[in-house]
């Protein structure tokens, strides 16, 4: 019985949106009356099929709600942490359903071997509680002290810090720019692109696709969210990670600057004269109009950054983003307006700040002023 709900488990998990969405419609279309219960006479069975099918389609519609609580990858994330913990206990013979706080610790201990973050491990772990409470069973508590023994430890132990890209700056940017030829429709849209990132602010889901197929035309930015002339550009912002439910959508204004060669709104209509695109084709889109995936993406951040003489893997896609956001600091944004810009759910930006060793050291120094100028009169 066990094992039968395991498997069911990472079925509900793992069953197609496309399927429960068909099913759903399949239901809607028949456009089945409801009326109230009291009216059906006791022994009219057709009067009872019809509510029967209601239920049915109430169901089913029920099943696809709960299928989209989560994002295609948290889905999979899901399925992949939910196996690896039935890998384990199928291993060492122990079991996986109800688990002990000794299965889990042994689990954790276990990911450890291979894992540097504790809080990747902490993920981990809180699948097998959501798995429970998905089968009706009384999930192991968490806040045992066995289990927070077992952590602490671990973070003890593995002491792990955290790596960060690094930013790129206008500096760099403008370094990168002296390599690319701006005549070239690829290497047009990749400018346009690294500027929009940089001034905008932007997470990498937005600008590109994980692979061609899976663009997805409400995610990615399409040419049609563009509104473009000479001095300013708008871009507008149907989903990102923090609006994921459409409700809101987002008007992002570039200004042109038209004295610098880091200006977005002149790198916009140069893409846009060099590589022409259909409104519903990506924004940054390829020369033969197909989709630009992440791979590539990332690759031409790292081939150009390494043409500045920088190592180039300590950069990735998240280092325009991390730049934008610690010139816009620089420059005196208000931080409101950053994490507006940024399109910021919290104040989890700030993790993306990139200070100079010379800017760390005006707070000793400012600290060193006020003192003089508060106490020096005492001497």
């Amino acid at each position: 019985m066990v094992a039968y709900k395991c498997i069911m488990c990472i079925y509900v998990l793992s069953v197609r949106q496309e399927t429960d969405k068909r099913k759903v419609e399949l239901a809607s279309r028949k456009k089945l009356k409801m009326e109230p219960r009291e009216t059906h006479k006791p022994g009219d069975e057709t009067q009872q099929s019809v509510v029967n099918q209601q239920l049915a389609a109430l169901q089913q519609e029920l099943k696809y709600s709960q299928g989209q609580c989560w994002a295609e990858g948290t889905r999979k994330n899901l399925i992949n942490q939910w196996n690896t913990f039935l890998t384990f206990c199928t291993y060492f013979g122990l079991v996986a359903l109800p688990a002990k706080i000794n299965t889990v610790c042994l689990y954790a201990q276990c990911l450890a071997r291979s894992f540097e973050s504790v809080d990747s491990i902490r993920n981990y772990i809180s699948t097998i509680r959501m798995i429970h409470v998905l089968l009706d069973m009384v999930p192991p508590n968490l806040k045992e002290i066995e289990l927070i023994m077992a952590l602490k430890g671990l973070y003890r132990i593995k002491k792990h810090a955290v790596t960060q890209a690094e930013a790129i700056t206008p500096e760099i940017l403008l370094e990168m720019r002296e390599f690319m030829d701006l005549n070239d429709p690829f290497q047009a849209t990749l400018w346009a692109m690294f500027l929009v990132a940089f001034f905008i602010m932007l997470r990498s889901s937005n600008l590109v696709a994980q692979t061609k197929k899976k663009f997805n035309i409400a995610q990615t930015l399409i040419r049609g969210d563009l509104t473009l002339d000479e001095e300013i550009a708008f871009i507008r912002i149907r989903w990102s990670k923090t609006v994921q439910f459409g409700q809101k959508v987002l008007m992002i204004p570039l200004h042109a600057n038209p004295s610098s060669k880091l200006c977005p709104v002149w790198a916009l209509n140069n893409m846009r004269k060099l590589n022409p695109a259909e409104l519903t084709d990506a924004l940054f889109c390829m020369p033969d109009k197909s989709v630009m995936i992440y791979d590539t993406y990332l690759r031409n951040i790292r081939k150009f950054v390494e043409k500045t003489g920088r190592p180039p893997k300590s950069y990735s896609t998240h280092s325009l983003r991390r730049g934008g956001c610690t010139w816009a600091f620089h420059a005196n944004v208000n931080t409101e307006l950053i994490k507006l810009q940024g399109n910021w759910a919290s104040d989890c930006y700030f993790r993306y700040l990139q200070f100079p060793l010379q800017q760390r050291g005006q707070v000793s120094l400012l600290m060193n002023r006020k003192i003089n100028e508060m106490f020096l009169k005492f001497r």
